[in-house]
Protein backbone atom coordinates (compact mmCIF):
# COMPACT_ATOMS: atom_id res chain seq x y z
CA UNK A 1 0.00 0.00 0.00
CA UNK A 2 1.38 3.42 -0.98
CA UNK A 3 1.11 5.96 1.81
CA UNK A 4 2.30 9.50 2.53
CA UNK A 5 2.06 10.49 -1.12
CA UNK A 6 0.09 13.12 -3.00
CA UNK A 7 -1.99 13.11 -6.13
CA UNK A 8 -4.04 16.11 -7.21
CA UNK A 9 -7.38 15.43 -8.79
CA UNK A 10 -10.01 17.82 -10.12
CA UNK A 11 -13.03 15.85 -8.89
CA UNK A 12 -16.51 17.10 -8.11
CA UNK A 13 -17.04 14.43 -5.49
CA UNK A 14 -14.87 12.33 -3.28
CA UNK A 15 -16.44 9.18 -4.74
CA UNK A 16 -14.63 9.86 -8.02
CA UNK A 17 -11.40 8.71 -6.37
CA UNK A 18 -12.98 5.26 -6.53
CA UNK A 19 -13.46 5.67 -10.28
CA UNK A 20 -9.74 6.43 -10.73
CA UNK A 21 -8.77 3.47 -8.60
CA UNK A 22 -11.17 1.22 -10.49
CA UNK A 23 -9.89 2.44 -13.85
CA UNK A 24 -6.18 2.24 -13.01
CA UNK A 25 -6.33 -0.60 -10.45
CA UNK A 26 -3.71 1.36 -8.48
CA UNK A 27 -3.75 3.35 -5.26
CA UNK A 28 -4.98 6.91 -5.61
CA UNK A 29 -4.55 9.94 -3.42
CA UNK A 30 -6.72 13.02 -3.59
CA UNK A 31 -5.28 16.31 -2.36
CA UNK A 32 -7.60 19.10 -1.17
CA UNK A 33 -7.32 22.19 0.96
CA UNK A 34 -10.05 22.72 3.56
CA UNK A 35 -11.54 26.20 3.70
CA UNK A 36 -13.61 27.80 6.40
CA UNK A 37 -14.86 31.38 5.96
CA UNK A 38 -12.40 31.77 3.05
CA UNK A 39 -9.44 31.03 5.35
CA UNK A 40 -7.28 28.07 4.46
CA UNK A 41 -6.69 25.70 7.34
CA UNK A 42 -4.93 22.34 7.12
CA UNK A 43 -4.54 20.59 3.74
CA UNK A 44 -5.29 16.88 3.76
CA UNK A 45 -5.21 13.91 1.43
CA UNK A 46 -7.61 11.03 0.91
CA UNK A 47 -5.79 7.80 0.20
CA UNK A 48 -7.70 5.08 -1.63
CA UNK A 49 -6.25 1.58 -1.86
CA UNK A 50 -7.96 -1.15 -3.92
CA UNK A 51 -8.31 -4.63 -2.37
CA UNK A 52 -8.32 -7.52 -4.82
CA UNK A 53 -9.80 -10.96 -4.61
CA UNK A 54 -6.48 -12.72 -4.80
CA UNK A 55 -2.79 -12.44 -4.08
CA UNK A 56 -2.04 -11.57 -7.71
CA UNK A 57 -2.15 -7.77 -7.77
CA UNK A 58 -0.84 -7.38 -11.33
CA UNK A 59 -3.12 -9.65 -13.36
CA UNK A 60 -5.70 -8.21 -15.75
CA UNK A 61 -8.42 -10.53 -14.42
CA UNK A 62 -8.05 -9.41 -10.85
CA UNK A 63 -11.26 -8.18 -9.26
CA UNK A 64 -11.63 -5.31 -6.82
CA UNK A 65 -13.70 -6.58 -3.93
CA UNK A 66 -13.19 -3.64 -1.50
CA UNK A 67 -11.69 -0.18 -1.10
CA UNK A 68 -9.60 0.94 1.87
CA UNK A 69 -9.41 4.66 2.49
CA UNK A 70 -7.75 6.93 5.04
CA UNK A 71 -7.31 10.65 5.59
CA UNK A 72 -3.79 12.07 5.82
CA UNK A 73 -3.15 15.52 7.31
CA UNK A 74 0.10 16.89 5.90
CA UNK A 75 0.76 18.90 9.05
CA UNK A 76 0.95 15.64 11.00
CA UNK A 77 3.16 14.14 8.31
CA UNK A 78 5.91 16.79 8.80
CA UNK A 79 5.91 16.51 12.56
CA UNK A 80 8.59 14.56 14.44
CA UNK A 81 10.92 14.52 11.44
CA UNK A 82 13.75 16.53 13.01
CA UNK A 83 15.32 16.56 16.42
CA UNK A 84 14.93 19.40 18.86
CA UNK A 85 17.06 22.42 17.97
CA UNK A 86 16.91 22.01 14.17
CA UNK A 87 14.61 24.89 13.31
CA UNK A 88 13.69 27.00 10.32
CA UNK A 89 13.36 24.40 7.54
CA UNK A 90 10.88 25.53 4.86
CA UNK A 91 9.09 22.72 2.98
CA UNK A 92 7.15 23.49 -0.21
CA UNK A 93 4.85 20.89 -1.83
CA UNK A 94 4.22 21.65 -5.49
CA UNK A 95 1.98 20.03 -8.09
CA UNK A 96 1.12 21.07 -11.62
CA UNK A 97 -2.49 19.94 -11.27
CA UNK A 98 -5.14 22.57 -10.45
CA UNK A 99 -6.21 22.75 -6.84
CA UNK A 100 -9.54 21.65 -5.34
CA UNK A 101 -11.06 23.35 -2.36
CA UNK A 102 -13.81 22.05 -0.13
CA UNK A 103 -16.48 24.76 0.00
CA UNK A 104 -17.71 25.76 3.47
CA UNK A 105 -17.07 23.64 6.56
CA UNK A 106 -16.78 20.06 5.36
CA UNK A 107 -19.85 20.50 3.14
CA UNK A 108 -20.67 17.87 0.59
CA UNK A 109 -20.33 20.30 -2.30
CA UNK A 110 -16.94 20.69 -3.99
CA UNK A 111 -16.00 24.00 -5.61
CA UNK A 112 -13.43 24.13 -8.39
CA UNK A 113 -10.81 26.88 -8.46
CA UNK A 114 -9.28 28.19 -11.66
CA UNK A 115 -7.76 25.34 -13.63
CA UNK A 116 -4.61 27.34 -14.34
CA UNK A 117 -3.69 27.72 -10.68
CA UNK A 118 -1.03 25.35 -9.35
CA UNK A 119 -1.52 23.62 -6.05
CA UNK A 120 1.36 24.73 -3.77
CA UNK A 121 1.45 24.69 0.01
CA UNK A 122 4.24 25.71 2.40
CA UNK A 123 5.22 24.41 5.84
CA UNK A 124 7.89 25.35 8.33
CA UNK A 125 9.48 22.50 10.26
CA UNK A 126 10.96 23.38 13.65
CA UNK A 127 12.44 20.30 15.20
CA UNK A 128 9.61 17.88 16.05
CA UNK A 129 6.98 20.55 15.34
CA UNK A 130 5.54 21.77 12.04
CA UNK A 131 3.54 24.88 11.11
CA UNK A 132 1.37 25.38 8.04
CA UNK A 133 2.34 28.74 6.58
CA UNK A 134 -0.25 28.90 3.83
CA UNK A 135 -0.89 28.43 0.15
CA UNK A 136 1.61 29.25 -2.59
CA UNK A 137 5.40 29.24 -2.33
CA UNK A 138 6.19 31.29 0.77
CA UNK A 139 9.93 30.67 1.10
CA UNK A 140 12.47 33.51 1.19
CA UNK A 141 13.72 34.15 -2.37
CA UNK A 142 17.16 34.97 -0.96
CA UNK A 143 17.69 31.24 -0.48
CA UNK A 144 16.70 30.09 -3.97
CA UNK A 145 20.25 28.94 -4.69
CA UNK A 146 20.17 26.60 -1.68
CA UNK A 147 17.02 24.69 -2.62
CA UNK A 148 16.95 20.90 -2.57
CA UNK A 149 14.25 19.54 -4.85
CA UNK A 150 13.19 15.92 -5.29
CA UNK A 151 10.14 14.19 -6.81
CA UNK A 152 8.08 13.24 -3.79
CA UNK A 153 5.79 10.71 -5.44
CA UNK A 154 5.18 9.34 -8.90
CA UNK A 155 2.49 6.67 -9.23
CA UNK A 156 3.41 5.98 -12.88
CA UNK A 157 -0.25 5.95 -13.89
CA UNK A 158 -1.16 5.87 -17.56
CA UNK A 159 -3.04 9.15 -18.07
CA UNK A 160 -5.11 7.58 -20.83
CA UNK A 161 -6.74 5.30 -18.25
CA UNK A 162 -8.04 8.21 -16.17
CA UNK A 163 -11.64 9.42 -16.32
CA UNK A 164 -12.18 12.71 -18.09
CA UNK A 165 -11.20 15.73 -15.94
CA UNK A 166 -8.94 13.72 -13.61
CA UNK A 167 -5.33 14.60 -12.87
CA UNK A 168 -2.68 12.36 -11.30
CA UNK A 169 0.55 14.40 -11.27
CA UNK A 170 4.00 13.97 -9.80
CA UNK A 171 4.31 15.86 -6.54
CA UNK A 172 7.64 17.68 -6.04
CA UNK A 173 9.10 18.50 -2.66
CA UNK A 174 11.26 21.64 -2.30
CA UNK A 175 13.28 22.21 0.88
CA UNK A 176 14.68 25.67 1.64
CA UNK A 177 16.62 27.15 4.53
CA UNK A 178 15.38 30.28 6.26
CA UNK A 179 16.83 33.29 8.03
CA UNK A 180 16.08 31.58 11.33
CA UNK A 181 18.13 28.55 10.30
CA UNK A 182 20.95 30.76 9.06
CA UNK A 183 21.02 32.70 12.32
CA UNK A 184 21.34 29.45 14.27
CA UNK A 185 24.63 28.74 12.46
CA UNK A 186 25.99 32.27 12.73
CA UNK A 187 28.70 32.54 15.36
CA UNK A 188 31.74 34.62 16.09
CA UNK A 189 33.94 31.54 16.02
CA UNK A 190 35.52 32.53 12.72
CA UNK A 191 36.59 35.86 14.17
CA UNK A 192 37.81 34.18 17.35
CA UNK A 193 39.76 31.56 15.40
CA UNK A 194 41.27 34.25 13.18
CA UNK A 195 42.35 36.31 16.18
CA UNK A 196 43.80 33.21 17.87
CA UNK A 197 45.76 32.29 14.73
CA UNK A 198 47.06 35.86 14.42
CA UNK A 199 48.08 35.92 18.08
CA UNK A 200 49.82 32.55 17.76
CA UNK A 201 51.60 33.69 14.59
CA UNK A 202 52.65 36.97 16.22
CA UNK A 203 53.85 35.16 19.34
CA UNK A 204 55.77 32.60 17.28
CA UNK A 205 57.32 35.36 15.18
CA UNK A 206 58.30 37.28 18.31
CA UNK A 207 59.87 34.17 19.85
CA UNK A 208 61.75 33.48 16.62
CA UNK A 209 62.99 37.09 16.43
CA UNK A 210 64.09 37.01 20.06
CA UNK A 211 65.82 33.68 19.51
CA UNK A 212 67.50 34.96 16.36
CA UNK A 213 68.61 38.12 18.16
CA UNK A 214 69.95 36.08 21.08
CA UNK A 215 71.83 33.68 18.80
CA UNK A 216 73.18 36.55 16.73
CA UNK A 217 74.36 38.40 19.81
CA UNK A 218 76.00 35.26 21.17
CA UNK A 219 77.72 34.63 17.85
CA UNK A 220 78.94 38.23 17.71
CA UNK A 221 80.28 37.89 21.25
CA UNK A 222 82.09 34.69 20.33
CA UNK A 223 83.48 36.21 17.14
CA UNK A 224 84.65 39.32 19.00
CA UNK A 225 86.35 37.13 21.57
CA UNK A 226 87.99 35.06 18.85
CA UNK A 227 89.11 38.22 17.04
CA UNK A 228 90.65 39.59 20.24
CA UNK A 229 92.42 36.30 20.89
CA UNK A 230 93.64 36.27 17.31
CA UNK A 231 95.02 39.78 17.65
CA UNK A 232 96.80 38.83 20.87
CA UNK A 233 98.29 35.73 19.25
CA UNK A 234 99.25 37.76 16.18
CA UNK A 235 101.03 40.29 18.35
CA UNK A 236 103.00 37.53 20.05
CA UNK A 237 103.63 35.14 17.16
CA UNK A 238 104.32 35.62 13.45
CA UNK A 239 101.49 34.90 11.04
CA UNK A 240 103.07 31.68 9.78
CA UNK A 241 103.59 30.36 13.32
CA UNK A 242 100.08 31.40 14.30
CA UNK A 243 98.56 29.54 11.35
CA UNK A 244 100.57 26.42 12.13
CA UNK A 245 99.47 26.64 15.76
CA UNK A 246 95.82 26.81 14.75
CA UNK A 247 96.23 23.86 12.37
CA UNK A 248 97.93 21.85 15.12
CA UNK A 249 95.11 22.60 17.54
CA UNK A 250 92.51 21.55 14.97
CA UNK A 251 94.28 18.25 14.38
CA UNK A 252 94.54 17.65 18.12
CA UNK A 253 90.79 18.16 18.51
CA UNK A 254 90.08 15.69 15.71
CA UNK A 255 92.41 13.15 17.25
CA UNK A 256 90.79 13.63 20.64
CA UNK A 257 87.42 12.68 19.13
CA UNK A 258 88.77 9.62 17.34
CA UNK A 259 91.25 8.20 19.83
CA UNK A 260 90.21 6.70 23.16
CA UNK A 261 91.82 8.00 26.29
CA UNK A 262 94.97 6.24 27.36
CA UNK A 263 97.57 7.11 29.95
CA UNK A 264 101.14 7.78 28.86
CA UNK A 265 104.09 5.91 30.25
CA UNK A 266 104.23 8.25 33.23
CA UNK A 267 100.53 8.12 33.93
CA UNK A 268 99.89 11.36 32.02
CA UNK A 269 96.88 11.73 29.80
CA UNK A 270 97.61 11.79 26.08
CA UNK A 271 96.36 15.36 26.00
CA UNK A 272 99.63 16.26 27.78
CA UNK A 273 101.91 13.52 26.53
CA UNK A 274 103.04 12.84 23.01
CA UNK A 275 99.83 13.91 21.26
CA UNK A 276 101.33 16.75 19.13
CA UNK A 277 104.85 17.68 18.16
CA UNK A 278 106.21 21.07 19.36
CA UNK A 279 106.42 23.90 16.84
CA UNK A 280 110.22 24.21 16.50
CA UNK A 281 112.16 25.14 13.35
CA UNK A 282 115.89 25.46 12.64
CA UNK A 283 117.15 28.75 11.17
CA UNK A 284 120.88 28.36 10.42
CA UNK A 285 121.41 31.94 9.25
CA UNK A 286 119.86 34.83 11.26
CA UNK A 287 120.99 38.06 12.90
CA UNK A 288 120.03 38.83 16.49
CA UNK A 289 119.58 42.42 17.72
CA UNK A 290 119.90 43.39 21.40
CA UNK A 291 118.92 46.84 22.64
CA UNK A 292 118.76 48.24 26.17
CA UNK A 293 118.28 51.68 27.73
CA UNK A 294 121.38 53.41 29.09
CA UNK A 295 120.68 55.17 32.40
CA UNK A 296 117.31 53.47 32.84
CA UNK A 297 118.06 52.11 36.32
CA UNK A 298 118.83 55.51 37.80
CA UNK A 299 115.98 57.19 35.93
CA UNK A 300 113.37 54.62 36.96
CA UNK A 301 114.36 54.75 40.63
CA UNK A 302 113.15 58.36 40.78
CA UNK A 303 109.86 57.77 38.95
CA UNK A 304 106.43 56.43 39.75
CA UNK A 305 105.57 52.98 38.37
CA UNK A 306 103.09 54.36 35.87
CA UNK A 307 105.74 56.72 34.49
CA UNK A 308 108.10 53.79 33.98
CA UNK A 309 105.33 51.95 32.20
CA UNK A 310 104.60 54.91 29.92
CA UNK A 311 108.28 55.19 28.95
CA UNK A 312 108.73 51.51 28.11
CA UNK A 313 105.36 51.24 26.36
CA UNK A 314 106.05 54.25 24.17
CA UNK A 315 109.63 53.31 23.24
CA UNK A 316 109.03 49.64 22.62
CA UNK A 317 105.76 50.35 20.82
CA UNK A 318 107.66 52.51 18.33
CA UNK A 319 110.30 49.74 18.02
CA UNK A 320 107.53 47.25 17.21
CA UNK A 321 106.35 49.42 14.34
CA UNK A 322 109.90 49.66 13.00
CA UNK A 323 110.31 45.88 13.29
CA UNK A 324 107.11 45.33 11.32
CA UNK A 325 108.30 47.77 8.66
CA UNK A 326 111.72 46.12 8.26
CA UNK A 327 110.48 42.55 8.55
CA UNK A 328 112.25 41.93 11.84
CA UNK A 329 110.83 39.40 14.28
CA UNK A 330 110.47 40.62 17.87
CA UNK A 331 111.44 37.85 20.23
CA UNK A 332 110.70 39.39 23.62
CA UNK A 333 111.35 42.26 26.03
CA UNK A 334 112.96 41.68 29.42
CA UNK A 335 112.92 44.76 31.60
CA UNK A 336 114.53 47.52 29.52
CA UNK A 337 116.07 45.02 27.09
CA UNK A 338 114.53 44.57 23.62
CA UNK A 339 115.41 41.35 21.77
CA UNK A 340 114.67 40.87 18.04
CA UNK A 341 115.95 38.79 15.11
CA UNK A 342 116.18 39.24 11.35
CA UNK A 343 115.94 36.31 8.93
CA UNK A 344 113.08 34.49 10.66
CA UNK A 345 110.46 33.16 10.52
CA UNK A 346 110.82 33.90 6.79
CA UNK A 347 114.45 33.23 5.79
CA UNK A 348 116.24 36.03 3.89
CA UNK A 349 119.78 36.42 2.56
CA UNK A 350 120.23 40.06 3.63
CA UNK A 351 119.22 39.53 7.24
CA UNK A 352 122.38 41.28 8.51
CA UNK A 353 121.63 44.39 6.46
CA UNK A 354 118.03 44.39 7.68
CA UNK A 355 119.23 44.13 11.29
CA UNK A 356 121.60 47.06 10.88
CA UNK A 357 118.95 49.27 9.33
CA UNK A 358 116.52 48.35 12.09
CA UNK A 359 119.08 49.20 14.79
CA UNK A 360 119.86 52.55 13.12
CA UNK A 361 116.19 53.51 12.97
CA UNK A 362 115.71 52.47 16.59
CA UNK A 363 118.51 54.88 17.66
CA UNK A 364 116.83 57.72 15.80
CA UNK A 365 113.41 56.88 17.17
CA UNK A 366 114.83 56.75 20.72
CA UNK A 367 115.94 60.39 20.51
CA UNK A 368 112.59 61.56 19.14
CA UNK A 369 110.52 59.68 21.72
CA UNK A 370 112.54 60.78 24.78
CA UNK A 371 112.38 64.43 23.70
CA UNK A 372 108.59 64.22 23.46
CA UNK A 373 108.27 62.45 26.81
CA UNK A 374 110.48 64.93 28.63
CA UNK A 375 107.56 67.26 29.22
CA UNK A 376 105.47 64.65 31.02
CA UNK A 377 108.14 62.40 32.55
CA UNK A 378 110.77 64.91 33.69
CA UNK A 379 113.71 66.89 32.28
CA UNK A 380 116.25 64.08 32.51
CA UNK A 381 114.21 61.78 30.28
CA UNK A 382 116.02 62.98 27.18
CA UNK A 383 119.31 61.93 28.79
CA UNK A 384 118.36 58.30 28.31
CA UNK A 385 120.19 56.61 25.50
CA UNK A 386 119.90 53.34 23.55
CA UNK A 387 122.65 50.75 23.39
CA UNK A 388 122.37 48.13 20.61
CA UNK A 389 124.25 44.98 19.82
CA UNK A 390 124.09 42.83 16.68
CA UNK A 391 125.16 39.20 16.47
CA UNK A 392 125.25 37.30 13.19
Amino acid sequence: MVTNVDVLVSLKQSEELYLITKATRRPTIGFVQLESDFETTNPESQIVQPIFDGADTEGEDRKIVAIAGIHLHWLDYFKNLLVEGEEGIIVVLESACPKLCHGGKFSEKWTDVKDSEQNIITYQVDGPNAVFLGENDLHDPNYDALVVSEPFVDLHIDQSQLPEGSCVPVLTLHVYPSAELEDSFKTNNDIIYTVVVIVIFAFTSLVFLLYDFSVGRRQRTVMDRIAKQDRIVSDILPTAIRDRLYESQAKNMMNANNVEEDDGPLGLDEAFYGRSAPLADLFPSVTVIFADLVGFTAWSSAREPHQVFILLETIYGSFDKLAYRHGVFKVQTVGDCYLAAAGLPEPTDDHAVVACRFARDCLKKMKDVTLKLEVSLGPDTSDLDLRTGIHR
